[in-house]
């Protein structure tokens, strides 16, 4: 197993919704993460809190993806619910 996904999932394990571990896991913020995708701060705040589902256009999806390379990660890594419910 890839050492990202094993922190990754330590961390839900442990209450952390999927989003805000894999932004912890890159040490950004809020801001510079919604910055850096293409959406608002209060966005990533709602997502991670659950109150809205995460939903981005193909724009957005690619930047995420760049961001997951980092961590040697691809979507395919992480669960299908990224909002804080999922957990």
């Amino acid at each position: 197993m890839k050492p990202a996904i094993f922190e990754l999932y330590k961390r839900v394990d442990k209450g952390e919704p999927v989003l805000k571990a894999i932004r912890s896991q890159l040490g950004m913020s809020q801001q510079t993460f919604a910055e850096t995708i293409g959406v608002g701060a209060s966005t990533v705040s709602r997502w991670e809190r659950g109150v809205n589902p995460v939903t981005l256009n193909l724009s957005q999806i690619q930047r995420f993806e760049t961001l997951l390379k980092k961590l040697n990660l691809t979507f395919s890594d992480i669960p299908d619910n990224m909002t804080k419910e999922g957990q």
